[in-house]
């Protein structure tokens, strides 16, 4: 064999090594995201939500010894409907996904801010832990419930205060909802899910649920006035559906 022969034979040969080295080194990352996800390599849920209803909640006139630092109006969080009729913070879920194990635990932080708590909804896997702050100038307290039962209630009085709540207050699947004694229209929700195909819509009323394995599944919509609803869907193998569901 002569020296250029030997050359390209081992150009060739290390080229092989590094074509195996990526593919296998994305067949890892790939693993890793699947597992990170819990469902795998799948398709996408793309959904918006609207309120097609005729209810319409008011604003929350302030009393008076709260004008200071909350302002005279306060508006209503528990219906929140934008742009054409985009439903804002209702939660989708997929239960019921072969194969799907929730995803690790994350880190919430919640703001009490201009006498809102801020993000008012949001959703998590089991296990994960919330951090309340207060930002303003006045007190609020932290009263965690689930099912009217008292989970914990902590007192926030100091403007930059961030009070980390216990592990179990997430421990298993439900809705938690948080309030503040001292001003009665301050509340939110927390949805706890021990599977990972869940979101929670935008201002829009936009939603997505990536990486969800083909088949057709009964999507659970969840909404803190309007209830709870469901719909069906049939996903693609490794492409998304698009879904519209209107609430009254």
């Amino acid at each position: 064999m002569t020296s250029g022969s030997i050359e390209r034979s081992f150009h060739a040969t290390m080229r092989m090594k590094c074509t195996i080295q990526i593919i296998f080194g994305i067949g890892v990352l790939c693993l890793g995201v699947g597992n990170a996800s819990g469902l795998g390599t799948g398709g996408a849920i793309i959904g918006h939500v609207r309120y097609l209803g005729m209810r319409t909640l008011p604003p929350i006139r302030v009393p008076a010894a709260s004008l200071v630092p909350c302002g005279k109006m306060q508006p209503s969080q528990a219906l929140i409907v934008g742009k054409d009729k985009g439903l804002a913070n209702a939660v989708v879920s997929v239960p019921g996904v072969p194969g799907g194990v929730p995803p690790p635990p994350v880190e919430v932080s919640i703001e009490q801010e201009a006498c809102l708590f801020e993000p008012h909804v949001v959703a998590v896997p089991v296990g994960s832990r919330l951090t309340f702050v207060n930002t303003d100038v006045c007190l609020h307290n932290v009263h965690l419930l689930a099912g009217g039962m008292t989970l914990g209630n902590i007192a926030m009085p100091l403007k930059g205060q961030r009070s980390k709540m216990p592990l179990n207050i997430l421990a298993k699947p439900g809705n938690v909802r948080f309030k503040c004694d001292v001003h009665s229209w301050m509340d939110g929700y927390v949805y706890v899910f021990d599977h990972p195909g869940f979101a929670v819509s935008g201002k829009s009323g936009a939603f997505r649920i990536p990486e969800v394995p083909p088949g057709t599944y009964e999507l659970q919509i969840q909404h803190e006035l309007l209830g709870s609803t469901t719909r069906k869907v049939t996903v693609p193998a490794g492409g998304e559906v698009s879904i519209e569901i209107d609430l009254k």
